[in-house]
């Protein structure tokens, strides 16, 4: 009798990548990675202390690292890490004020729904949204909630949420003083640089490189940037008018549509206008509204 041996084998996109990254002379260095998981670093190799948001960071299938930081680095790739599979709410804490990552599902955004540190939280100071995760810093602690796991359609603290359809797509961002500098951009599509401003010449990946809805600048670089190919309102043909219905639904009025953007085949996000202002809404394509609230400007 012969005996069959059965192996699976892991499809590649379920696969973690492992990547070492350095910052040669302190400089700003880009590693191609599949980011499209959750991104963490697992050794650092460097005696400069890497930390991510100030010398490491994610990009669109890239990591960089800057200021010496040397490490190595590891994606759990796109099988069952992708944000489906994570948590819409989580606690994370930065403990001894150093920094930390919670993985969590943060398409659509993410909102503090709790804060339980003294030491007050503030959106791009001490937290923030990285790919799959935020990251808390300088004793932050707090409960997070993705926006899209949120049923709610009341006002509720919306942590300063910008969805990508509300976000310019032209800025002009400057690195002063030769700093790095983030600039809030819708980078759902490519991005290009249209025009140098500055004497020191602009080169992606080097001294300038785009995040989750922003760009960024460094050493000099001044420019306008703008998107091109985005998935804005110019596409897909709007929302139909039965989500802008259950949209007015919630307040029971009629808002003037002033952008939308499609979020997956069966869901948009829609901006409307009422006469105290704009106002986010995620509606499914059923009708059922996941998120509504005011915007801050």
């Amino acid at each position: 009798m012969s005996l069959m041996v059965l192996v699976f084998l892991a499809p590649l996109s379920m696969l973690a990548e492992t990547v070492t990254c350095e910052s040669e002379d302190g400089r700003l260095k880009e590693c191609t990675m599949d980011t499209r998981g959750t991104v963490q670093m697992v050794k650092q190799l460097s005696q400069t202390k890497c930390v991510q948001g100030v010398n490491w960071g994610i990009n669109r299938n890239s990591i960089w690292v800057n200021d010496g930081c040397r490490a190595v680095f590891q994606s759990s790739g796109t099988g069952y890490s992708q944000s489906e599979y994570l948590p819409v709410k989580v606690t994370c804490e930065s403990e001894k004020n150093r920094s930390r990552e919670c993985a969590m599902n943060t398409r659509g955004g993410v909102r503090i729904v709790r804060q339980l540190s003294q030491t007050k939280c503030v959106e791009g100071v001490n937290w923030k949204v990285n790919r799959n995760a935020v990251w808390v810093d300088d004793g932050c602690r707090a409960e997070f909630e993705s926006i899209g796991g949120y049923s709610g359609s009341g006002s509720g603290s919306g942590g300063g949420y910008r969805p990508s359809g509300s976000l310019p797509a032209r800025v002009t961002c400057e690195s002063e003083e030769r700093r790095m500098k983030e600039c809030a951009m819708n980078t759902r599509g490519s991005v290009r640089m249209v025009k140098q401003l500055s004497s020191a010449r602009c080169v992606e990946g080097v001294n300038w490189g785009l995040n989750r809805n922003s760009i960024w600048v460094k050493d000099g670089c001044r420019a306008v940037f703008e998107l091109v190919g985005g998935s804005g309102s110019s596409s897909s043909g709007g929302p139909p008018s039965s989500a802008v219905r259950a949209c007015n639904a919630v307040q029971d009025r009629n808002g003037e549509v002033v952008n939308y953007m499609p979020l997956k085949s069966d869901a948009w996000e829609i901006i409307l206008r009422y006469r105290d202002g704009e106002y986010v809404c995620n509606v499914e394509r059923d009708g059922r509204v996941t998120y509504f609230e005011k915007l801050r400007r």
